[in-house]
């Protein structure tokens, strides 16, 4: 979270929204039948419902999972088909012997694929060179027009693709919500709106759309930020309601990467910043990019410095992974990092100021809970950032199915094989 009193800014530069945890410093920052509930138009309205009372008590207590999954969207790229659907495309029901072992076969070579050491790069181009030194400069991507219209159109056809196909229909709801006169009021900036949009049917509309219908933040904006810090909250913005702030050195950036740093943000929901939080919030954006991603690997391999930095997050979310191949947030085989800068697991990145072990906590909020179930699947009641929440998201990982997680390491350009 980033606040903009002294507290936080300089003597905890780890703490502020996306930027670079101070150990590692490589990284700062359904397919349906139908479409859900839109992402509602009056995100940030100024006037409302005051801020959350929030509960300042551990309550991190697990219900018994429910079946919702994120995991049956389909990869924009025919190359990936097999990988993201490969249960899907093959007949459920087959009196062929020679069909039935194709599928098996298939699904192990996955499971098997999961359970190899971390992936290593074949481009290391895409990352961070703070990881990997032989990697090309970052930049920022160049200045270009806004054509809103275009922005309209690009949406309409996500939308349409993650929805039941029907790009008529789809345009006429986007183009609805993107000139909703108060949703331009509290993101002026079509990019910034256009990638609040874009969350539709991701791991994180649940969660935006809370913190739109309780009119958390006042705005969303773009402004100059500290180096390294991709986006952050001001907990006394406008009208002394938390706002949203998005560096504007990534105002040229593709929409879908500045996605997941506003589904981070909007997380951050009072003036308590915990080094717990800054954790729990990387490991679900990471999330969200893996599902842009997995549907367009374009966004990966675009070169921006956004891309790189995310890339590099990605890439040690996906390398945390047990002896059977499960996403985890603790361990890992060995480095994340493959020929890079040693990282023992994804979660070792964040640590406390001073190098040393989280063990500050800070209070949850509604936008978390719908975060957490619709990426684990279980219904944490009151959920604080607080290691017990850790622990049902290290353990509990549902966003991601196996064949998704290969399909985004290809995105990466990893190499998949032991």
């Amino acid at each position: 979270m980033l606040s903009l009193s002294p507290r936080r800014v300089s003597p905890a530069p780890n703490r502020i929204g996306t930027s670079t945890p101070q150990s590692q410093p490589m990284f700062s920052g359904k397919q349906g039948v139908s479409i859900k509930r839109l992402i509602l138009p009056t995100l940030l309205a100024s006037s409302g419902a005051a801020a959350l009372a929030l509960p300042n008590q551990s309550n991190a207590v697990a219900e018994k999972p429910d079946t919702f999954s994120l995991s049956t969207r389909h990869s924009a790229d025919d190359s990936l088909a097999f990988l993201t659907s490969c249960d899907t495309f093959l007949p459920e029901h087959s009196d062929e012997p020679e069909g039935i072992e194709k599928r098996r076969a298939s699904k192990q070579s996955i499971q098997d694929m999961l359970k190899c050491p971390p992936f290593a790069p074949t481009d290391v181009n895409l990352f961070m060179p703070q990881t990997y030194s032989q990697a090309s400069a970052p930049a920022p991507a160049p200045a270009k027009p806004v054509n809103e219209g275009q922005l309209i159109d690009q949406l309409a056809q996500l939308w349409s693709r993650r929805g039941n196909g029907n790009s008529s229909q789809a345009k006429k709801e986007v183009k609805a919500l993107f000139n909703n006169a108060a949703f331009k009021a509290a993101v002026p900036d079509a990019r910034l709106r256009a990638a609040i949009l874009s969350l539709k049917n991701t791991p994180a509309e649940d969660a935006v759309r809370d913190a739109a219908q309780k009119r958390v933040f006042s705005q969303v904006i773009f402004q100059d930020l500290p180096a390294g810090v991709i986006a952050g909250v001001n907990p006394n913005g406008k009208n002394n309601k938390p706002e949203i702030l998005v560096n504007s050195r990534y105002q040229h950036e593709d929409f879908r990467q500045i996605a997941p740093a506003l589904a981070h943000e909007s997380l951050h929901q009072d003036s308590i910043a915990s080094g717990r939080e800054e954790r729990v919030n990387h490991s679900l954006d990471t999330l969200v990019y893996a599902h842009m991603i997995q549907e367009d690997p374009s966004l990966a391999s675009s070169n921006t410095e956004l891309a790189k930095k995310q890339n590099t997050k990605l890439m040690a979310r996906i390398n945390s992974r047990d002896a059977k191949g499960n996403l985890r947030l603790f361990s890992a085989k060995s480095n994340v990092y493959p020929g890079g800068t040693p990282l023992a697991n994804f979660a070792a990145a964040f640590t406390a100021t001073g190098g040393g072990p989280i063990t500050d906590n800070s209070p949850g909020n509604s936008a978390l809970k719908l975060f957490v179930k619709d990426t684990t699947g279980v219904n944490v009641r009151q959920p604080n950032f607080d290691q017990a929440l850790e622990n049902v998201m290290d353990q509990n990982q549902k966003a991601l199915k196996d064949q998704d997680v290969i399909a985004v390491a290809k995105a990466l350009k990893l190499n998949t094989n032991c």
